[in-house]
């Protein structure tokens, strides 16, 4: 797909998800993620991965594609 890796963006919650939140990707933790890769997140959700944090990550890219700036 040709896309570079700091075009895209990883989640994680776990220590299982450290190699991922070690490259140039946009890193979201959710909210109940462990602290380790809480330090490592670029953004941290509000919601945890049972409340929708996925979720709420992908709706703030849609609002931000409308050029809408969420990340203020």
């Amino acid at each position: 797909m040709k896309i570079k890796i700091n075009e895209t963006a990883v989640l994680g919650d776990w220590y299982n998800d450290r190699e991922l939140f070690e490259t140039k990707a946009i890193k979201i933790a959710v909210a109940n993620a462990v602290p380790e890769i809480k330090r490592m997140a670029d953004y941290i959700t509000r919601r945890t991965n049972n409340e929708g944090g996925v979720a709420e990550f992908l709706e703030m890219v849609l609002i931000a594609r409308k050029g809408i700036n969420v990340f203020k």
